[in-house]
């Protein structure tokens, strides 16, 4: 199970890498709803640079740490970034799953699944194609698994984008703002300026301008929160253990500084998956990779 690649290949790693470090604080939220001192083993899926990784290592050194990217330039990169590294596979199928204390991290990942040319352009199509994915990754049997990634609530499909934050968009002194406000409404089929489900797509896409082409292409906001949560907890193989609605201080605060808008909705959703330990693992071993799955 790759993490898979977008329409179009991302152009700028460095610029990429440097942007997810910013929120790196607020990827390590789960950390209160895990005991940490028991866990074995962490596996971060669609690592990059395994920034990430390192600073879980500095704070469980008893667990294994693993990356998971399909990218060779992250996998090299984590290599070289993190020392204590246990290994970087190039999918989860090269991943073994430890019997206990295993964390699979879906950090930013899940909105690049449903990304994926084979997931379609509609919600429906995506949902399936998640779901297919999702009970792949269930029968893993990992013990914890951690999702932080784009949400919002589905109530806002239904509500008006307000007048005056087109105006700040269209009165905007930054280059090509209107153009990309509109560039999401064609290549998604929905409004900016009509619903502020498509207009909030917008806002979180809209400083990623040095690898704008693959963000145009990635689904943000495939599956409202409500759904995926039902999606993420309809087999039964894991239970919500913790879930917030929220935003990161670097989405509002450019949101604030460029455009004068204040998003009053969370933008990002925090979950806390825990196994029923009741329910199988599958497959029972696999053989993990070696560093050497890098080159």
């Amino acid at each position: 199970m790759n993490a898979q690649t977008p329409c179009r290949p991302m152009y700028d790693r460095v610029a990429y890498n440097q942007d997810m470090r910013k929120s790196l604080g607020s990827k390590l939220f789960f950390l209160p709803h895990i005991p940490v001192h028991v866990v074995n083993q962490y596996v971060d899926f669609g690592c990059a640079d395994g920034s990430m990784l390192k600073s879980l290592g500095k704070l469980s050194p008893q667990a294994e740490l693993v990356g998971v990217d399909n990218d060779l330039y992250q996998r090299s990169a984590t290599l070289a970034n993190v020392p204590n590294i246990g290994y970087v596979a190039s999918s989860l199928d090269k991943v073994s799953v430890l019997e206990s204390g295993s964390v699979l991290v879906l950090s930013s990942v899940l909105h690049e699944i449903m990304s994926a040319p084979e997931a379609g352009n509609t919600p429906l199509d995506a949902a399936r194609y998640f779901a297919h994915w999702w009970a792949q990754i269930e029968k893993l049997g990992f013990d914890y698994i951690v999702i932080r990634d784009f949400g919002v609530s589905g109530y806002l499909r239904h509500l008006k984008t307000p007048r005056a934050w087109l105006d700040a968009v269209i009165g905007s002194s930054l280059e090509g703002e209107w153009g990309r406000m509109l560039q999401v409404s064609e290549r998604w089929g929905l409004s900016c300026s009509a619903s502020a489900y498509a207009f909030t797509h917008y806002l979180l896409k809209r400083t990623y301008v040095d690898n704008w082409a693959r963000e145009l292409d990635e689904n943000y906001l495939a599956l409202d929160r409500e759904s995926l949560i039902s999606l993420l907890t309809d087999n039964g193989q894991y239970r919500l253990k913790h879930f917030r609605g929220t935003q990161t201080k670097k989405f509002a605060n450019d949101c604030e500084r460029d455009l004068g808008i204040t998003v009053d909705w969370g933008t990002h959703s925090e979950i806390v998956l825990v196994r029923d330990t009741g329910t199988p693992r599958w497959p029972a071993k696999r053989h993990p990779a070696t560093a050497g799955d890098a080159s």
